[in-house]
C-alpha cells in the first residue's frame, strides 16, 4: 500500500490518498479549500493513473470535509463517516462561519455511515 499525504486549507488538515498496485484509491478527509489544492489532488490522481473509489471522513469537522462536494461532483463519490458524527453534517456551514470561513461549495450529504 502507498500513502500520499497532502496538507490542505489554512488550518492545515492532512488529507491522505491510499492506493495499491491495483490503482484503486481511497481519499481520507477531503480538506481542499482552493482551486489550486483541488488541482493538486486531481493532478496526482491522474499522473499515477489512479481510480478514486472511496471517500472517507475521519470526523465531520468542516475543515476535514470542506470539499466533499468537489469529490462528489468530479468522481461521483459520497463520503462515508462514523454514525456518531451525523449531527455535524447539518451544521458544517455554521462551523465554518464561526471561523469567518465560507465553504467553497455547499456541504455534501453523507453517503453512508460506518
Amino acid at each position: 500500500m502507498k500513502i500520499k499525504q497532502f496538507e490542505f486549507n489554512p488550518f492545515p488538515v492532512n488529507s491522505y490518498l491510499l492506493f495499491d498496485d491495483t490503482k484503486q484509491a481511497a481519499l481520507i478527509d477531503a480538506g481542499m479549500w482552493t482551486k489550486k489544492e483541488e488541482e493538486e489532488l486531481v493532478r496526482y490522481i491522474e499522473q499515477h493513473d489512479l481510480t478514486l473509489s472511496c471517500l472517507l471522513n475521519t470526523h465531520m469537522h468542516f475543515d476535514h470535509c470542506m470539499d466533499n462536494a468537489f469529490i462528489y461532483q468530479n468522481y461521483g463519490l459520497s463520503p462515508a463517516a462514523h454514525a456518531n458524527d451525523a449531527f455535524f453534517v447539518q451544521n458544517i456551514a455554521l462551523q465554518a462561519s464561526q471561523f469567518n470561513i465560507r465553504l467553497p461549495r455547499d456541504p455534501q450529504e453523507i453517503g453512508s455511515y460506518i
